[in-house]
């Protein structure tokens, strides 16, 4: 049960608050000038992309371009982050259906995550294409 009052002024409770023990806001970059433009150059028959996005990582808080691909059977998740040259290792792990997949292709990491064999992750990684400038 809950029950809600909307009042014109916020109510006395929150001018109580000390400004000091208030998170500091978070700035996030203007995201036309930091998300890659990047496309998937090859999928599955039957997969495509439902979902794209820019958000932080909540381990690193590194920022990452984020793309969910399905064929309303399976979800792919598909990761870009820009990361310095060789600091990343190139491999993939399989785990019961689920495979991770991680391929650094120059300044950018991509990273594929889902239940498919590991080749078909790698095709979809391998056909990632930066489009224009590098990131």
């Amino acid at each position: 049960v809950t029950s809600l009052h909307v009042t014109p002024e916020p109510d006395e409770y929150f001018s109580r608050i000390e400004a000091a023990k208030m998170p500091q806001a978070v700035h996030l970059p203007d995201l036309d000038s930091t998300t890659a433009k990047w496309q998937v150059n090859w999928l599955p028959v039957g997969m495509v992309e439902v979902r794209r996005d820019m958000h932080r990582l909540p381990l690193t808080g590194q920022m990452v371009d984020y793309v969910m691909l399905s064929d309303g059977l399976v979800d792919v998740s598909l990761y870009l982050q820009v990361v310095d040259p060789g600091s990343s290792e190139n491999g993939w792990l399989k785990y019961g259906a689920n495979t991770l997949l991680s391929l650094q292709k120059g300044p950018v990491e991509i990273t594929v995550v889902g239940k498919l064999p590991p080749q078909t992750a790698s095709a979809i990684a391998n056909s990632v294409q930066i489009v224009g400038s590098e990131p």
